[in-house]
């Protein structure tokens, strides 16, 4: 099976995985910050021995301390999938395969420098840009200081964030 290590939020994932052959396993994080436990994919890692098949993913600063630790554990990892985030670590020469989602209204994630970032993921990279979806529609976390505000009910903005993922982690159960 497949295991999709996650710091996102439960709500967009728990749709991914309920339709495909993927288990989902959130990392505990001190205050909610991926910066402040970068190597946590590890203990998750250590206690699934049998799962032949990981991916990481991170939202927003979560996805660029996600793309940090692929880095560093390309070998590991056979993707990366990015909410609301971009890379700021070259991963170009890897051959982990990149999903990165964005959202049209998001206005608290740089445009200029995600767009000047990509240069760092591989060339096959998926870029998925969502309309009308804002930085909060990634999250079940509350509007963000700086966003847009939200064009419809959070939860349409994560049933559109959830319905793209599946791309970048295999077909749906039949």
């Amino acid at each position: 099976g497949r295991r999709f290590s996650h710091e996102c939020d439960v709500p967009s994932t728990a749709s991914i995985v309920t339709e495909r052959d993927v288990v989902f396993v959130s990392v505990a994080l001190p205050l909610n910050h991926a910066v402040l436990a970068p190597n946590r994919a590890d203990d998750a890692m250590a206690t699934q021995r049998a799962v032949e098949c990981w991916y990481l993913a991170g939202l927003s600063l979560g996805g660029a301390m996600a793309c940090r630790y692929a880095a560093d554990n390309a070998a590991e990892f056979d993707g990366l999938v990015l909410h609301a985030a971009y890379c700021d670590t070259d991963i170009s020469q890897t051959d982990l395969r990149v999903l990165s989602v964005l959202g049209t209204d998001d206005s608290v994630l740089n445009a200029d420098r995600e767009r000047k970032r990509r240069a760092l993921l591989p060339a096959d990279a998926e870029i998925v840009e969502l309309d009308s979806v804002n930085h909060a529609g990634f999250g079940a976390y509350g509007s963000q200081r700086g966003d847009t505000p939200a064009p419809h009910e959070p939860s349409a903005l994560r049933a559109d964030v959830a319905a793209v993922p599946g791309s970048g982690l295999g077909k749906p159960n039949l």
